[in-house]
């Protein structure tokens, strides 16, 4: 009886909705796809076309209304409008409103909302297995979790709900897992198959990330080069892993390595937003001056 009771209300507040978006935008392509999930567990429907939909629900950036990550939802009767400073401030926005609904707020009882980040930058910094800053089976018995865009969208999933806006992934040298060097193809361990598989991982996490509105960035400990590149030519022979703390190795040929590794990196993968730099591990010997050049 009692559960005849409960689906009996819940029945009762189930629409039709239709989800407007600009699809030429990842970020309202995601949010939508959150937002129909949710609606669908609340017992909604959600329709491929506005026609027929009792309810309305619009995302979309807000173009000078306001600031960068802020967002408004605006409920008018049986439209609710989902407004973002910008592309991520469109899905933290859509994310509050499926918050909403998840909790059991029926559509005529959306609250108006309004709201901004006080830190403009919140983010994650995540060890990266292969070629870790320390060698350890601790962080060995993740390489296959980590392989797996599966774990990585959940993650993102956690870091957007979380309202985190970028994601720092941290390893000795992140080049050869990502590129063959055009210059220095000896550099790199892997078949074509191999790296296929590899460049398949790293545009699968920039591009999920991309669509939930948060940055990427890598950041290698510098000075470090493959095993590979320092036994073609003779140099960085403790500049490899499983070493850290080491002396740096500030030879002509390493600088050319580097740099022409992290432009083609920042080429081959768009879907990237940059570098950082660490000062550290490789460059024991060196002054701050010298690390700083």
């Amino acid at each position: 009886m009692m559960l005849a009771i409960l689906m009996a209300s819940g029945s009762a507040h189930a629409e039709s909705v239709y989800i407007a978006k600009d699809a030429s935008l990842p970020q309202a392509e995601y949010v939508s796809r959150r937002l129909a999930f949710a609606l669908r567990e609340g017992g909604h429907t959600v329709t491929a076309e506005p026609r027929g939909s009792e309810y309305l629900i619009s995302v979309a950036v807000g173009e000078g209304q306001l600031a960068p990550e802020a967002f408004t939802i605006i409920p008018e009767g049986r439209h609710i409008t989902v407004y973002g400073g910008d592309a991520r401030g469109m899905v933290y926005g859509g994310l509050a409103l499926a918050e909403q609904v998840r909790s059991g707020v029926a559509l005529d009882q959306v609250k108006p909302r309004t709201e901004s980040p006080r830190f403009p930058f919140r983010a994650i910094k995540h060890n990266l297995p292969w070629d870790s800053y320390r060698p350890s089976k601790a962080l060995d018995q993740h390489l296959a979790t980590t392989r797996d865009l599966a774990y990585w969208e959940a993650f993102l999933d956690m870091m957007v709900e979380n309202r985190f806006n970028a994601l720092t992934l941290w390893n000795l040298h992140p080049w050869t897992y990502m590129i063959r060097p055009r210059n220095f193809p000896e550099a790199s361990p892997y078949s074509e198959k191999e790296l296929a598989d590899w460049r398949d991982l790293h545009q699968g996490i920039f591009r999920l990330a991309k669509e939930r509105g948060i940055d990427t960035y890598l950041v290698p400990w510098n000075i470090f080069v493959s095993k590979e590149f320092a036994a073609a030519h003779g140099v960085g022979q403790l500049n490899t892993y499983p070493y850290y703390n080491t002396k740096g190795d500030t030879s002509e040929l390493i600088k050319r390595y580097v740099r022409e590794s992290v432009a083609q990196v920042l080429e081959e993968y768009p879907d990237l937003t940059g570098m950082g730099l660490s000062h550290s591990e490789g460059m024991g010997g060196m002054t701050a001056e010298e690390r700083d050049e």
